[in-house]
């Protein structure tokens, strides 16, 4: 099983994928010839903005940069095309933020008990 990959350059990582239940052996690539790389630019840039307010934090970089990767695809509408990622990927996932990082809690947990 690969995770879906929808706008950015790395695959979505496979506790995000679990959380949303999202299954897929659909994979994109941007490195496609007729491809451009806006999307992934865009996203880059969205999340340079908000690292640089989040700097002071410490030890949890990793959880909530794949917070912040499922707000962007999953929960926050894109200004030009009026959906999120997953919307214009055609994913259906009918979850608010809350279910989302409520599921999210739950994989962590597991993670923690294995760990």
């Amino acid at each position: 099983m690969y995770p879906l990959h929808i706008w950015f350059q790395r695959q979505i990582t496979l506790s995000t994928c679990l959380f949303l239940g999202v299954h897929s052996n659909r994979y994109v690539s941007l490195r496609q010839k007729s491809g451009n790389n806006n999307k992934i630019e865009r996203f880059h840039e969205t999340f340079r903005q908000r690292d640089k307010v989040m700097r002071g934090f410490k030890g949890n970089q990793k959880q909530y940069a794949e917070n912040f990767q499922t707000y962007y695809n999953f929960v926050r509408k894109h200004s030009k095309i009026g959906m999120t990622p997953a919307q214009k990927a055609k994913i259906d996932q009918k979850a608010d933020w809350k279910e989302l990082l409520t599921k999210a809690c739950k994989v962590q947990c597991q993670k923690v008990k294995r760990g």
